[in-house]
This record gives structure tokens, C-alpha cells and sequence, in this order.
């Protein structure tokens, strides 16, 4: 056992994790104390953690292998670190999703660590879609655990250019297709793999049967019942698990805000039959 001291944050998602210095390296029972809790919690908040991009870096890769981004404005002050600057994220990130679901390899978890931040408001929302699909009925559920699910970029770079904003985009227009549901790799748990910023259709359904089905499992998986709301402080590092939660930046507020993001590489979606359906 460590000195880890775990607080959960809701009755369904998060918590709170006291009794290490992230900027130190981690022991062997400390990183396999954190990783457990990452699966059970989702969400891992570090609160009063003053470290440097690199130091950054080093406690990411106690989780996996860091990721080099896909989308990155430059000027990078560690290897794999994005710098989220508040123009940015007011016009791309307050809709709600998960990182990269249009690759066949979308990432198992992200970081953000906190720079500099408004003196209120631009709270981060995460959603625990393990819980939202579990709150659906048995029937609703063995439909959704065969279907298929068309992401592409298409929305998000629409969104990016009607707000007036242009960066590098180091992807493809491409679509993927991935599970409606896919199956954790560590805990088994299903979960709704669907988001409103990146999911353009469902393969198996007509056109109008796909529009309504995803329009209710946007609604459905955004209910508060599943979610967490952080406010953020000075210092204050987060870690989710990118393969169960959607997330959602909150666009309350007109000062700076500069967060520095790590994303850590993952591996094609499984759905419940047991096969990745990328393609």
C-alpha cells in the first residue's frame, strides 16, 4: 500500500488524489495504485501540483505512452504538450466529446495541467458514459452493442472556421468507424461511445433513424446524473480516461486561460462482439 489518499468527487464519477508529489517519479506501487484508480474514477484530480512541462511529461508516461498531438498551434515546451489557450478552446472545445475519435487509434487518456486561469469561471464538465449506458433500458442496449458509428472532422473544423480561427490540422478528412459501444480493455465495463462534436452517423440505420437515435444519446449521455463539473485552481492537474468519458469546457469567462495538454496513445475501439471495427 501507498500514501495515496483517493476522495471521490460524485457518487458516479471523479475523485480526488492527495499524498503524492507528481513532479517526483512515481514508485512502482504508487503508478499501479493511480492507474486502478483512473479505471474506477475516470476523472483523477491533483490539486497544488507546481511542476514543469517536462515533469509533466514524466508523469504522464507513468500511464502510457504519451502521444504526439494531432492538433497542435505550436510552441511546445515539452515534448507532446499542447498549449490551450482560451481563443482556442472558447471556439473548438465547448461542445461536449472525447479526444480524437476520428483516428482508428483515439487515446486512452489526456492531462491538463492548470497555467493560468480566469479569477472565475471556465469550469471542465466530464460525463461517465459507462454510467449512461447502463442507465438505459436491456433493450435499448442490445441494439446499441451491434451498431457502428461514422466520426469525421467535418463539424469541428465547420465550428473553427465560422468562429473566425485557423490552426494546422495534421489529420485527414477521412471518416472511421468505430462501436456505438465499446468495451473498456482493464474493467469490461461497456460504454456509449458517441459524441455531438465528432459522431456524424450511425452505419446500420437510415439516415433519419441515425439523426434521431444519436440526437437521444447526446441528450441521454449529458444528464447530470453522470457528470462531474470542476472548477479549476492555480496548480491543479487532471488526468481522465479518454475511452469512457466525454468532456466539455466551459466558455464562462473573458480573461486568460492557458492550460498545457498531454494526450497518451490508445488503441482501436472494441465493441462487444469481441472486434475492432475501425475502417
Amino acid at each position: 500500500m501507498t500514501d495515496l489518499r483517493i476522495t471521490p468527487l460524485t457518487g458516479v464519477i471523479g475523485a480526488e488524489i492527495e499524498g503524492v508529489e507528481i513532479a517526483r517519479p512515481l514508485s512502482s506501487g504508487q503508478a499501479l495504485e493511480l492507474r486502478a484508480a483512473l479505471n474506477e474514477y475516470q476523472v483523477l484530480v491533483f490539486r497544488d501540483q507546481q511542476i514543469t512541462p517536462h515533469e509533466q511529461h514524466a508523469f504522464a508516461s507513468s500511464f502510457g505512452e504519451v502521444d504526439t498531438p494531432l492538433v497542435d498551434p505550436g510552441g511546445a515546451p515539452a515534448p507532446g504538450i499542447t498549449i490551450i489557450q482560451s481563443s482556442l478552446a472558447k471556439s473548438l472545445t465547448d461542445v461536449w466529446h472525447t479526444d480524437q475519435p476520428f483516428v482508428k487509434e483515439p487515446p486512452m487518456a489526456a492531462m491538463l495541467h492548470a497555467v493560468t486561469l480566469p479569477s472565475r469561471g471556465g469550469d471542465t464538465c466530464w460525463t461517465n458514459m459507462c454510467a449512461a449506458y447502463d442507465a438505459l433500458s436491456a433493450p435499448m442496449q442490445a441494439m446499441l452493442d451491434g451498431l457502428t458509428a461514422v466520426s469525421n472532422t467535418v463539424w469541428m473544423k465547420r465550428r473553427t472556421a465560422e468562429a473566425g480561427k485557423s490552426f494546422g490540422y495534421l489529420m485527414a478528412d477521412e471518416d472511421v468507424i468505430h462501436p456505438v459501444v465499446r468495451v473498456h480493455p482493464d474493467t469490461g465495463r461497456k460504454a456509449l461511445y458517441v459524441c455531438s462534436l465528432y459522431t456524424a452517423r450511425i452505419v446500420e440505420l437510415k439516415e433519419a433513424e441515425s439523426r434521431t437515435l444519436l440526437d437521444f444519446l447526446f441528450e441521454h449521455s449529458q444528464s447530470v446524473d453522470f457528470m462531474l463539473r470542476l472548477t479549476w485552481k492555480p496548480h491543479t492537474t487532471v488526468i481522465w480516461d479518454e475511452r469512457t468519458t466525454i468532456h466539455y469546457a466551459v466558455g464562462d469567462y473573458d480573461e486568460p486561460r492557458l492550460m498545457h495538454r498531454l494526450i497518451l496513445k490508445g488503441t482501436a475501439p472494441v465493441g462487444v462482439n469481441g472486434h475492432a471495427k475501425a475502417a
